[in-house]
């Protein structure tokens, strides 16, 4: 039974017999910090919080894609490495495609949303007649509750909460966010804004709306009397009927038995602004979401491309590179031992790996590139006059290079065939 990268590691390091002194304590069942329904809710109702982590969730999973690429585990020369890859292309393929059939992208994107919010994300394994994973089904996090032997401190099982039967590890995807001890529990990204979820909460829901309802106008005071009304219920509808009359912004005739004191009220709503201002940029620092992907104007372009640079190089490439590690030791290592068995290969000590490789984009790459490209083309000098095409190719436009190329080729066509005119 797979025991978990960190059971193997410590293998490989004291041992294959060794074991740790310290054992887990208690049960072996983790504890669960925070209320998980409540960093839920926040997710929910808080539109700030909900496009921070769906933004980081995007651009580290879904902007610019994966790809796949088979590599040896040992090293080889050049030639040898070439044939044994052109080998072994079989099991790339069919990874390929298992990938798409459980639509990893989806997976990959949803478990980064759900580490974010619960601190812990899983998806249940389930295999097809070929013996490879056929589908994954999200398990619900707050539901799942890993297990650790207590002797060796690797994953043992996964109680799910409804379930009279755990999960076995080798059969669950998993991933947490922040997992700083051997738990196997990570640590949810709202849990240290929830203070400002809920001032934000109270100022978007509660007083804004009371201000813009009843606020923004004086009120008045009304004093009337009733001794002359014979009954307690007639006077009480008579004061209440006062009460709807008295709307604000609204003006009211009573007869003498009625006097009114106009109250005005100074309601500081710059204050209020520049406060929500404020909560805004401990929520944006919190997920490291840049501004201007949230809609928040910046003063020029400049901090816009530094702002952009830090975000990939430090939020996206960190969720990345966890995803990479995890990817290729539960998903990837499995699979192809599962098709080097299937194939009559050898799958105790593969000759090939499969790993997990980012097509990260960086808007500054681009930038710099139309730059270099403007300069070499500008005034019809440089390598790439009359070379439009090899323009195209250093942008990485393939799809605008086609439809040039076809437009060229149509107005080319047009003048060879357009008859001559004679005076």
């Amino acid at each position: 039974m797979w025991k978990g990268l960190k059971y193997y590691a410590k293998a490989f390091w004291s041992g294959a017999g060794g074991t740790p002194t310290v054992t887990y304590p208690d049960s072996g069942t983790t504890t669960r910090p925070g209320n998980l329904q409540d960093y839920w809710k926040w997710f929910r109702e808080d539109e700030l919080v909900r496009r921070c982590i769906t933004i980081n969730a995007y651009f580290s999973t879904l902007s610019a894609g994966f790809e796949t690429e088979l590599k040896p585990t040992v090293q080889l020369p050049e030639e040898e490495e070439t044939a044994l890859l052109e080998k072994y292309s079989y099991v790339k393929d069919m990874v390929d495609k298992v990938n798409q059939q459980v639509n990893l992208d989806r997976v990959l994107f949803a478990s980064q949303v759900k580490r974010a919010i619960y601190g812990r994300a899983g998806w249940e394994i389930v295999y097809g007649k070929s013996g490879l994973p056929s589908w994954l089904l999200s398990l619900k996090s707050e539901r799942l509750e890993p297990v650790i032997d207590r002797k060796t401190w690797a994953l043992k099982e996964f109680k799910y909460s409804g379930n009279t039967q755990p999960f076995d590890p080798n059969k669950v995807l998993y991933f947490t966010n922040l997992q700083l001890e051997n738990d196997y529990v990570g640590l949810s990204d709202i849990e240290p804004v929830t203070p400002i979820c809920q001032g934000r909460s109270h100022l978007l829901r509660r007083d804004f709306p009371e201000i813009a309802h009843r606020l923004w106008a004086p009120y008045t005071l009304l004093q009337a009397d009733d001794s002359q009304i014979p009954t307690e219920a007639k006077r009480r509808q008579f004061m209440q009927d006062l009460l709807d009359a008295a709307k604000a912004g609204k003006s009211c005739a009573f007869n003498k038995a009625v006097t009114a004191q106009v109250v005005n009220q100074t309601i500081d709503m710059a204050g209020l602004v520049r406060m929500l201002e404020k909560f805004d940029e401990s929520v944006m620092r919190q997920f490291g979401t840049p501004r201007f992907l949230l809609g928040v104007p910046l003063v020029n372009r400049a901090t816009s491309y530094a702002e952009m640079e830090a975000y990939v190089e430090g939020t996206v490439r960190g969720i990345q590179r966890y995803f990479k590690r995890e990817l290729e030791e539960q998903w990837y290592g499995p699979m192809v031992k599962a098709i080097l068995k299937a194939n009559g290969a050898d799958y105790n000590n593969p000759p090939v790996e499969l790993q997990h490789k980012w097509q990260t984009i960086r808007t500054t790459d681009i930038f710099e590139m139309a730059r270099a490209v403007a300069g070499l083309y500008a005034n019809g000098l440089g390598i790439l006059a009359g070379y439009e095409d090899v323009a195209f190719d250093m942008l990485g436009l393939h799809e605008a290079k086609e439809r040039w190329q076809e437009e060229q080729a149509e107005r080319a066509m047009n003048e060879t065939t357009e008859p001559e005119h004679t005076n």
